[in-house]
């Protein structure tokens, strides 16, 4: 079957090139280095988002006559600017503003060519949109969804993990709808990822690094819009519509959200970096990073199969599903009284600064 072996080829791809990888970031000094909000007490190569490039480079060279989606070649070249951009980042530190923009920049292109948000759905009783906001609203929806994943990019194990969920989830969908292409290139991303992992569960090896989480983010809020516009009324018992989409980005988002609108609250600046994400909470109630990482990734996977069921509900009904579930989670985990046993290799680490 062609997905299994998609997803095989994506493993080996990151088998095989992580370990080269992880050595030319160490020996051209590609590295996430420690300081006070970080746990790893030595630099440790942050270019995990290398080994997902290439694997999505493979897939095309693979799939040279791709149909499925009409702006695969924008879709690829967007991507490549990201990609770069979180490469420089991660070596440069470059400015706010400068990645920011490029992120606005892609995200306009992207829906300048068909690929944007012309309905809310029926929240707060609004379906379509008037056309001279659908490009802005879409384009603030992929740069807030590439913002999420790249903040919650914060202990060993959770983006790449977060990720390897949604691209597994997305390609059993693809194929079960008969959108073999979408379903091959998911299967692939899918395959690297876990393969990542391998090399990311803490102790890590290497990070996943900007260059990774933007296109992850990217990837999964372009993959949320085709999912919006094909024409699918079922899947047996589901259907496949925006309420999937949501599920797959809700939890980095409702995060982002929260956080920002607490320092904003607190009188600072919501871009300040603090210790407040979900992936802290639940660290410091637990016992390393890979305990936090599988509750996160339990709490994700609730948020995927609450979407998948209330495929037929409306969609502000699934919104408030989804903001109860997430609200319980971190109520709980604010009150929870547990003493967590410090990490033997670690002391309190953080993969990103926001």
């Amino acid at each position: 079957m062609d997905i299994i072996i998609y997803t095989v080829i994506g493993f080996a791809i990151g088998i095989i090139l992580l370990p080269l990888i992880r050595y030319w970031g160490i020996t051209f000094k590609f590295v996430d280095r420690p300081n006070q909000r970080k746990l790893h007490v030595s630099p440790i190569p942050a270019l995990g988002g290398v080994v997902v490039f290439l694997a999505i480079a493979a897939f095309f060279v693979l799939q040279p006559s791709l149909t499925a989606f009409p702006q695969w070649v924008l879709f690829i070249l967007l991507l490549t600017a990201l990609f770069l951009t979180g490469l420089l980042d991660d070596k440069f530190d470059l400015p706010s503003l400068v990645r920011l923009g490029i992120q606005l920049g892609c995200a306009t292109l992207l829906a300048l060519n068909g690929v944007k948000i012309d309905s809310l759905y029926g929240i707060i009783g609004i379906y379509e949109i008037p056309e001279m906001l659908q490009i802005p609203l879409t384009v603030v929806v992929i740069t807030g969804v590439v913002n999420a994943f790249n903040l919650i990019d914060g202990i060993d194990g959770l983006a790449g993990g977060l990720s390897f969920i949604n691209s597994t989830v997305l390609a059993v969908i693809f194929f079960m709808i008969g959108l073999q292409e979408m379903a091959l290139f998911c299967a692939l991303l899918s395959g690297v990822l876990f393969s990542f992992l391998v090399y990311n569960f803490q102790p890590a090896k290497i990070f996943m690094g900007d260059s990774g989480s933007l296109i992850l983010g990217f990837i999964f809020s372009t993959l949320g819009l085709y999912i919006i516009k094909i024409d699918v009324s079922k899947v047996y018992p589901i259907e496949v519509n925006i309420n999937l989409a949501i599920g797959l980005v809700a939890l980095p988002v409702f995060d982002t959200v929260r956080l920002f609108a607490e320092r904003i609250l607190q009188g600072k600046s919501p871009f300040a970096a603090d210790k407040n994400h979900i992936h802290h909470l639940i660290l410091n109630k637990h016992q390393g990073h890979m305990k936090a990482s599988y509750v996160i990734y339990i709490v994700h996977c609730v948020f995927v199969i609450t979407s998948l069921v209330s495929s037929r509900l409306p969609l502000s009904i699934l919104l408030t599903i989804l903001i109860i579930e997430y609200f319980l989670c971190i109520f709980w985990y604010r009150n929870k009284n547990l003493s967590p046993k410090p990490d033997s290799d670690y002391l309190l680490i953080t993969e990103e600064e926001g």
